[in-house]
């Protein structure tokens, strides 16, 4: 279709606006993302089908064609025109509307956000949007199961269960206008499936040189957990606390296979047939005697990390740790990158009890941290996420 450059019409426009002539009926749309607008003619229904246009603007220029891109360059309300002009019926028509230009459009309207995952629930998240600038609100929509939406800047949120989510952040100014948006992809790994550890150990039975105990010291068991013992000379038992006899002299590997339905599995072996300076325990055999290691009253071994909680988190530099230690220790504390680079240290003592310490990171970029905290020889690892 060829365009005709309607000059005359703007002289015409103001006789002709809102007003319908026959066989003529000017149609128009808009989509704008900040000072950029995308302008749409509509018009279809001039009866012969066939027209020719011309955009106003509002700022004075001009445009042509069923669909055009105008950039302006300064904020305020801009009344924008389309008219049509169907040469074979001679008939004409306009359609108006006012176009806003936000104060802070432009180059001052970047729409950007970064995330981070919550240490102790990898479903949570903490999003961080980029600055809104004045005039301008920070809106989240985020498409999990039903979309969820969220204003402000920064917000939390935890997913339903593992997938690829799409996140998008906008800036909406104060006529609901989308000054820009931006859309990432976020792949949900949720890492907190309950884990499971079999393990024994064995004990002499002070009352019987001929007996043997195994000590049932698995972790992560539940009243669902099922039990499956090897005991090495082919017979095999699924209670939780069996005894076996064996009925000759040999050193016999024993495993243990626990499972927590689908969650989890965990198999530990061993030798079992000598005691602990090597001495065969009978020659005719002898017999096995499994037990919890709760029943044995063994007092728990004190540590420096019996509980270690970090507020807040994500936080703009200062983190405050409360750590409960069942011991006093000198703890070291080393701040490391993503990529597994040193980038900050500290040393603190803790005493036994409730203690209380603060790390300032306001000097490091914003992302996600890793703190290794070290007391003796135990270690304890955070997640810690900065944003400023």
């Amino acid at each position: 279709m060829k365009y005709l450059k309607l000059t005359f019409l703007t002289t015409l426009l103001a006789l002709i606006v809102n007003t319908v002539y026959a066989g003529c009926k000017a149609r128009a749309s808009f989509t704008q993302n900040g000072n950029n607008v995308i302008f749409y003619d509509d018009s279809s229904s001039s009866q012969s089908g066939n027209h020719e246009m011309e955009w106003q603007f509002g700022d004075g220029s001009t445009g042509y064609g069923n669909q055009v891109y105008h950039s302006y360059n300064a904020p305020g309300t801009y009344f924008a025109c389309l008219v049509i002009y169907d040469s074979l019926y001679q008939c004409f028509d306009s359609t108006c509307f006012n176009i806003t230009i936000p104060n802070n459009g432009g180059n001052n309207c970047n729409a950007t956000f970064s995330y981070g995952i919550d240490s102790a629930n990898s479903l949570k998240y903490f999003f961080s949007g980029s600055n809104p600038g004045a005039g301008l609100t920070p809106h989240w929509a985020i498409y999990d199961a039903n979309t969820k939406n969220y204003t402000g800047q920064y917000i939390v949120h935890t997913f339903s269960s593992n997938g690829t989510y799409n996140v998008t952040y906008s800036l909406i100014d104060s006529i609901g206008d989308t000054c820009d948006f931006v859309t990432k992809t976020v792949v949900v790994r949720n890492n907190n499936t309950p884990s499971c550890k079999a393990s024994y150990y064995v004990a002499l039975d002070s009352n019987n040189k001929f007996g043997l105990y195994l000590v049932n010291n698995s972790t992560g068991t539940t009243p669902n957990t099922r039990y499956f013992w090897d005991f090495g000379d082919g017979i095999t038992s699924n209670v939780q606390y069996p005894t076996h006899q064996y009925t000759n002299f040999g050193l016999y590997t024993i495993c243990l296979t626990i499972t927590n339905g689908n969650f989890c599995s965990s198999t530990y072996c061993d030798s079992v047939g000598l005691d602990s300076n090597g001495n065969i325990l009978k020659t005719s055999g002898f017999g096995i005697t499994v037990i919890d290691e709760a029943i044995l009253g063994v007092e728990e071994q004190t540590i420096a990390f019996a509980g270690v909680n970090v507020y807040p988190n994500p936080s703009t530099g200062k983190f405050t740790f409360i750590i409960d230690s069942k011991k006093g220790a000198k703890m070291s504390m080393r701040v490391m990158s993503s990529v597994g680079q040193q980038v900050a240290q500290n040393e603190t003592y803790l005493t036994t009890g409730s203690n209380k310490t603060q790390l300032d990171l306001s000097s490091l970029s914003d992302g996600l941290y890793f703190v290794n905290l070290r007391a003796g020889d135990e270690v304890k690892s955070v997640k810690l996420y900065l944003s400023k």
